[in-house]
């Protein structure tokens, strides 16, 4: 980014910090969509006339750049929930399934005997799955179906624009890689790396399931809900093909007999 030194005569500490959170605080309120613009920010005053002036111009530099430090992170975490609320905003229906998956989550990794920490790293995951598709075009993301070739590589690269998205986020960037498996397949034909079976991270295999069924019996514009019981004829289906079959037992298992 450019960078800008300003003079302020006869400005004491108090009057220069004031200028300064003003300037930064402007910066805050201007978002363009997922656009976060920031200001890194840094001052220093000269008391006595006996101090040089380029060691009072260092610490403001080194001040603005510890501050650029601590700006980044919010900028950051600023963007991915600005990344979020606008993909809900526009499909409601995403938000919908990530809740439900997130629920789902719950009783499923309880259910498989997953710690307290693998329940939780989850149900995050199930909650911003679907992040990535922030970079899907409308028009492509309410017609899953007849899509060309390139059309169709757009649509996967979700995944790994998930997986970035994810990965910026310090508290998230352990998690990120089952955010980027979510759509392999037990059988080795998923994307975007053709892993199977075990191969394939757990908590993925889980999420690879509960997305299936929270998109089957949803309310997408697309297509039209399944039943409870017609979904899970349809996991069954695939178990050992798509999905890990002894999770698709386990949270069969659940459906019937909670009948969720």
């Amino acid at each position: 980014g450019d960078e800008f030194s300003v003079i302020l005569p006869k400005t004491d500490a108090v009057q220069a910090k004031l200028i300064m959170d003003r300037i930064t605080g402007s910066a805050d309120k201007e978002n363009l969509k997922s656009i976060v613009i920031s200001v890194a920010a840094g001052y220093a005053t000269k008391t006595s006339p006996d101090q040089n002036i380029d060691e009072i111009i260092k610490i403001a530099e080194n001040n603005m750049y510890s501050d650029k430090i601590n700006t980044g992170k919010r900028m950051r975490r600023k963007t991915f929930e600005l990344i979020t609320v606008n993909l809900f905003e526009k499909y409601s229906y995403e938000q919908d399934q990530s809740e439900r998956m997130k629920k789902l989550a719950a009783r499923i990794g309880s259910a498989m005997g997953l710690s307290k920490d693998q329940i939780s790293t989850l149900e995050t995951i199930s909650y911003y799955h679907d992040i990535g598709k922030i970079i899907i075009p409308p028009r492509l993301l309410n017609r899953p179906s007849d899509l060309s070739l390139e059309e169709y590589d757009l649509v996967q690269r979700h995944v790994e624009a998930g997986y970035q998205i994810m990965k910026s986020q310090e508290e998230y960037s352990s998690i990120a890689i089952y955010v980027l498996s979510h759509h392999e397949r037990w059988d080795g034909n998923g994307y975007p790396r053709k892993q199977k079976g075990h191969e394939i991270p757990l908590l993925s295999r889980i999420l690879a399931v509960l997305d299936a069924y929270t998109a089957m019996t949803g309310n997408l514009p697309y297509k039209k809900s399944l039943s409870t019981d017609s979904a899970i004829m349809e996991l069954k289906k695939n178990a050992g093909l798509q999905f890990d079959p002894e999770v698709v037992d386990i949270f069969t298992g659940i459906l019937l007999e909670e009948e969720i």
